[in-house]
């Protein structure tokens, strides 16, 4: 199932978009969600790679299974710092 997840800072200017389609399987993990995203958007690989996965508003483990549903918000949420 086609679903759409929301991109934020350096992973949005590197892209170039705010948001991007991913197809979900059955049982796909959040890692596997972001290893995917890596493969597709090389450039943003290290980003993607060390973001966290927000579903509905709440981090997700990496281990966590993903629901396909197409009415679910996905966010991928890259490092941040400041003080």
């Amino acid at each position: 199932m086609k679903c759409s997840i929301k991109l934020f800072a350096g992973i949005r200017e590197t892209i170039g978009a705010q948001d991007v389609s991913l197809d979900i399987y059955p049982g796909m993990t959040a890692l596997e969600c972001r290893e995917k995203l890596a493969q597709s958007y090389p450039l943003a690989a290290d980003l993607i790679r060390t973001s966290r996965l927000a579903v509905s508003n709440a981090f997700v483990l990496d281990e966590d299974p993903l629901i396909a549903d197409s009415s679910i918000e996905l966010a991928l949420i890259p490092p941040v710092s400041g003080g």
